[in-house]
Parts: structure tokens; sequence; C-alpha cells
């Protein structure tokens, strides 16, 4: 069974710089094609995701929700994430 790296990040495609996103993957590489798919764009993810992003962190907000291929979007820092992929 592969391993998942877990990771968060900032998240800016759908609302106005105050979304987060969590992301459970392979790989980084795994982890810029979930968000190209999310994003419809494939340019700058991957330097998004190595120099803004926390690996390793599945993060607070994700307390309870079991980690498995995909990402959540957390649209404030008062919801909680929701299952986007």
């Amino acid at each position: 069974m592969k391993k998942l790296i877990l990771m968060n990040g900032r998240w800016f495609q759908s609302c106005r710089g105050e979304c987060h996103i969590f992301i459970a993957a392979y790989s980084v590489s795994d982890a810029c094609r979930i968000c190209e798919e999310l994003s419809g764009c494939s340019h700058g993810w991957r330097r998004e995701i190595d120099v803004y992003f926390s690996k390793g962190c599945w993060g607070n907000s994700m307390t309870g929700i079991t980690p498995e291929r995909g990402a959540w979007i957390r649209k404030n820092y008062h919801t909680k994430p929701e299952r986007v992929l």
C-alpha cells in the first residue's frame, strides 16, 4: 500500500484569500495534479506547494477526518473543511 503525504496550504481559486486546502496525495507531483484538476490551471503549483504548503501536517481543522487521497477546502477560519476531490 502506498503511503499518503499530508499537506495543507493557501488556496485562492474560489475565495478571497481566506481559503485553505488540505491534501492527501502519494507524492508532491500527485498533489500538483490534484491542484491542477481543482483549479483548471497547471501553472505554478509545484512552486506553490514547495514554498507555501506545510508538508507532513494534516492540520487541526482536519481532526477526525481520515486521510485518503483527495482534497478538502476550508472556506474561512470558522468553517469545517469540505471534501472537493
